[in-house]
This record gives C-alpha cells, structure tokens and sequence, in this order.
C-alpha cells in the first residue's frame, strides 16, 4: 500500500526504491537523494527490537536517516504515515519542485 503512494515519484516528487540494499541490510524504501530509509515494522519487530536498534544505530553511522512506521498506521492512516514521512524531507526542495519554481510561467508570476 504505502509503494503505491511513494513510487513514480507521488511524494514531494522524490524518487524512491523498495526493498534497497545498503550495505548488508535491506530497507523497505529508501529515497537516495534525501538518504532517507522507511521502515514498516510489522508484528515481528515486537521480537527485534534489539536487532532493530542496533540496525537502526549502524545505518544511521553510514549517514542514512530511518523514519520507523507501524504497520497498524499505514494500514489504517495513510495520510498520516505520508505526512510523517515528508516531514523528514530536507529543507531544500525536491529536483522536480525546482524544475517548477524555474519554469518561465512561475517566474513571470503566472502559475
């Protein structure tokens, strides 16, 4: 549910990939130009939390931000988990927001 609201780029107009591999983990998504994974954690990571932490620990070190999501969440709220989601976005606006922001129509005051 939650690939069908991150892919082709729906969010903020950042690029994400699922299932990517970073180092010897793999993430559930993860967006290379904000170096932000998302995680859904469902009910096997009540039995993991110290897997999980130490996980979280050694991907943060590699400079990668982790946003944690229940799965309860994303099933129930979406707008919610997405709204958690681009809060962690970087100040700086997306390629494709400044592609807008560039266009002759923006710059003339007209969009």
């Amino acid at each position: 549910m939650l690939w069908a609201e991150l892919r082709n780029r729906k969010l903020g107009g950042r690029k994400f990939r699922r299932q990517h591999a970073i180092g010897r983990f793999v993430v559930d998504f993860y967006c290379v130009e904000e170096h932000l994974a998302i995680e859904v954690d469902g009910g096997v990571h009540g039995t993991r939390k110290t897997a999980d932490i130490e996980r979280q620990r050694i991907l943060e070190f590699e400079g990668v931000r982790l946003v944690r999501l229940p799965a309860r969440l994303v099933e129930d709220d979406m707008f919610t988990a997405l709204k958690i989601i681009s809060n962690k976005f970087e100040s700086t606006p997306s390629p494709a927001e400044r592609e807008r922001d560039d266009s002759p129509k923006a710059n003339r005051g007209e969009g």
